[in-house]
């Protein structure tokens, strides 16, 4: 796997609300930052071209990291299983990574990628599941006045009447780290709250495609959790901005494991949904040859 070691990643961590933890007893915080931009498959499967959104703000040991490893990206359509019959552009997140390796020096690397479903010629905006409504969770209150923060990744089950069958917390990054045993809880409470929350959710089934004669969908959802000065639950984020985090341990529930395809989640933006099993699908390593 390529990875940058970029000395200057010294500064990522130092904003992160920290619990009275001995340094020794302190779990792995990492820094991730979260890159946008489009990317044109050509009927091979290959990248023909791309471009990543504003990379003047981006640092320039990630924009060349990415350059390096779009190169030997191959794609096929996931639900055919083949190379696209025509050229295809798809909105694609990408999910940087940047972890301590040493004193002042840090790696960091290419940890997941997100590709939105296709506007391919003929295509419908009614051949992919969308949101319809999405009340926000509440924000568990003991947590909100502690300034606890996260981000939950939810992975969701929904019917054919638009609503929320099965939903399970696949991963809960922290924003706030203490000892295990607090961590635990926090994870277990935000989690609980995110799923009650997604249970109140209604969404647009697919109409025309492929998929519109499913019995279920599965999608990816991420609900971050944020008290901000004010009392704002909002976050604001500058695009190229690290942001430390504690990650939690992956976890995909028994009822989706069948469906297969459902790859990392933390590509997928806040606010945002991805179906899993439709559209572009990447079969050679994210990280390129």
């Amino acid at each position: 796997m390529k990875r940058v070691s970029l000395g200057w990643c010294c500064v990522l961590l130092s904003g992160m609300a920290m619990a009275a933890t001995p340094a020794g007893d302190r779990p792995r915080v990492e820094a991730s930052l979260l890159v946008t931009g489009w990317v044109e498959i050509a009927p091979t499967g290959k990248v023909e071209q791309y471009e990543l959104d504003q990379p003047s703000k981006l640092p320039p040991g990630v924009v060349k990291l990415i350059d390096q490893s779009v190169s030997g990206w191959q794609f096929e359509l996931a639900e055919t299983g083949a190379a696209p019959v025509a050229k295809v552009r798809a909105n694609m997140s990408l999910r940087m990574v940047a972890s301590q390796r040493a004193k002042d020096r840090y790696q960091v690397r290419l940890a997941a990628a997100e590709f939105d479903t296709p506007a391919s010629p003929g295509g419908s905006s009614g051949e992919t599941l969308t949101i319809r409504r999405q009340p926000p969770p509440d924000y568990p209150q003991r947590l909100a006045r502690a300034h606890v923060s996260g981000t939950v990744y939810l992975l969701l089950q929904v019917n054919r009447q638009g609503k929320v069958e099965k939903a399970a917390a696949e991963q809960v990054d922290l924003a706030t780290y203490a000892d295990d045993y607090d961590m635990k809880w926090w994870r277990i409470e935000l989690a609980n709250a995110a799923i009650r929350g997604v249970r109140q959710w209604t969404f647009n089934l697919p109409t025309t495609g492929p998929d519109a004669a499913k019995s279920s969908w599965l999608a990816q959802v991420p609900i971050q959790f944020e008290v901000l000065p004010g009392g704002s639950m909002q976050p604001s984020r500058d695009y190229g901005e690290w942001h430390a985090y504690v990650p939690g341990p992956r976890s995909v529930p028994a009822w989706a494991e069948s469906a297969g395809g459902a790859g990392d989640p933390s590509a997928v933006p806040t606010g945002s949904l991805a179906e899993v099993g439709h559209g572009l699908r990447l079969t050679t390593p994210l990280a390129g040859p």
